[in-house]
This record gives structure tokens, C-alpha cells and sequence, in this order.
């Protein structure tokens, strides 16, 4: 391998103590010198793999909004559907209501016979029979009544969800139908359950759909409204 311009070396031919000349071979016994290789091209460093971002997955989300500090706030208020809806459901149980104490207030009146009859067991029992089962009747709706104005007012209770599913469920009898309608839902908790809801609210619901629902408090748990939020 021919040295740096003027570095002093040994001929490997004849061993004089020369310069190397510009031609490459030696002065003294004209042998050439070995012509060196081309030193290899530096091999690129690779750059460092950069993993790809994992997008979160849904339990994950939801427990990062259960962390914020402003989970309260990014509940905000239901929807004019949900209080609409009571109003309609606490009008048709006081509705329910008056009827049962209508019944109840006829039975005691048709009662009176009877105690005009005391004394005379087939009179008195034939009295009895019908205002009897007017005043049970009365009872009952009164007791169904008063039970449904107390879910309708009790709190409503917000909680980040998301919707995992959705079905349907039609029941058919004396020829007529019901469709009743359900949705599964996600919490931050793991946990997933499944709650009856309402048709208009149904129509609107999307897998992968990660928000707010609002569920009753007391009674069948229901899912009253889901508002989704804008994560992006």
C-alpha cells in the first residue's frame, strides 16, 4: 500500500530506503508498488424504530376522564329530551293516581250497604264483593302512582359510559307488538351492563360511541340520555 505523500518506506523488493515516487514504483529495482483496495463505503447507521402510537383503548379513555379534574364539569346538564320525558311520565302517573283514589272513595261508599246489612252474612257478603275489589284496584294504582312519581324525581346519575352494543327485543301478543329497546354500555369500571331505553335515544346510538349517560336513580335502572363527547 503506497504511503502519504512524502513518507519514507522500505522497497519490498529489493529493500532500499526510498521515497515513493509519483509513478508508483520503485527507483532502484522498478517494482510497483501494490495498488491499495478501495476502502469499503461507512455502512449507514440504521435509524432507531420508532414505535407507532398506540391509540388508547376504551377502558383506558374512560378512567382517563374519571382522572381529570374537571370530571364534574364535562358532565354538563341532560338533554331537553330526559326532562320532557318526565314531565309527560309524572303526568300520566298523577293521572294513574287520581283514578286510584277515585276507585278507593266509591268503594268506601258503596261500602255502607253493607254495614246497613250487618247481621245478614248473604246480603253482606254480596255487598262487599265488588266494592272490595274497586278498593284493591284503587290501592294498587295509587302504590304503582306514587312509586313512579318517586323515580321520575329522584336524582339522575351522570357517569362517562361507552356504547359497546345495541339490540332490539319485539313481544308480540293478542296480536299486537312492543318493541322494547336496549343498550350495552362500558363504564370506567370495567363493568358492562345492559339498560332498557327509549326509541328516539336508541335511533342516535353508535358502537365505539364514548360520552355521558344519564341513568335513573331509583327503580329500574334506565339509560335516560348519552351525550357523546368531542375528544379530539
Amino acid at each position: 500500500m503506497p504511503p502519504a505523500e512524502g513518507r519514507i518506506l522500505r522497497c519490498a523488493g529489493c529493500g532500499a530506503i526510498q521515497k515513493e515516487s509519483a509513478t508508483g514504483s520503485c527507483q532502484y529495482c522498478g517494482a510497483k508498488f501494490a495498488v491499495p483496495e478501495p476502502a469499503p463505503a461507512p455502512t449507514p447507521t440504521p435509524a432507531p424504530a420508532i414505535a407507532e402510537a398506540r391509540a388508547p383503548s376504551t377502558l383506558e379513555l374512560l378512567r382517563w376522564l374519571e382522572a381529570q379534574p374537571d370530571r364534574a364539569a364535562r358532565f354538563g346538564q341532560p338533554s331537553a329530551r330526559v326532562s320532557g320525558r318526565q314531565s309527560e311520565f309524572t303526568r300520566s302517573q298523577r293521572v294513574q293516581m287520581g283514578c286510584g283514589i277515585a276507585l278507593i272513595v266509591v268503594a268506601a261508599w258503596f261500602l255502607l250497604p253493607c254495614f246497613l246489612a250487618f247481621g245478614h252474612p248473604g246480603r253482606m257478603l254480596a255487598y262487599a264483593v265488588v266494592p272490595l275489589a274497586a278498593a284493591a284496584l284503587g290501592v294498587f294504582l295509587v302504590r304503582g302512582a306514587r312509586n313512579g312519581i318517586r323515580e321520575v324525581r329522584a336524582d339522575l346519575v351522570p357517569g362517562f359510559a361507552a356504547i359497546v352494543d345495541k339490540r332490539t327485543h319485539v313481544e308480540t301478543r293478542n296480536e299486537r307488538a312492543w318493541t322494547t329497546y336496549f343498550a350495552t354500555l362500558e363504564l370506567a369500571d370495567g363493568v358492562r351492563v345492559e339498560l332498557e331505553t327509549a326509541g328516539d335515544l336508541y335511533g342516535g346510538l353508535r358502537s365505539g360511541d364514548v360520552g355521558v349517560a344519564w341513568r335513573n336513580a331509583l327503580g329500574k335502572v334506565r339509560l335516560l340520555d348519552f351525550r357523546v363527547l368531542e375528544l379530539a
